[in-house]
């Protein structure tokens, strides 16, 4: 039986992860939950962190994620079209 996953948030157009902190263990989720079985239709996986390090936000993009510490370009990331 694999791990137990839990996603933060989770909308129609992408999976979203929020930490306080310095984002440790960002990195990871993303790369977890960019999974065809936790994430089958391809959503893009957001990390949101106002305290995120520069090298975690660096790591996460590199990874396929897309990161912020910017709270109004997370909302204007999921607002609807």
């Amino acid at each position: 039986m694999g791990e137990l996953v839990e996603i933060d948030i989770e909308t129609t157009n992408a999976i979203i992860e929020v930490k306080s902190g310095t984002g440790q263990g960002f990195t990871r989720q993303v790369l977890a939950r960019m999974t065809e079985d936790l994430n089958p239709m391809g959503k893009p996986v957001i990390t949101y962190g106002p305290d995120m390090r520069w090298s975690v936000m660096q790591s996460v993009n590199k990874a396929g994620g897309i990161a912020t510490r910017d709270l109004d370009l997370l909302i204007e990331i999921l607002r609807p079209d």
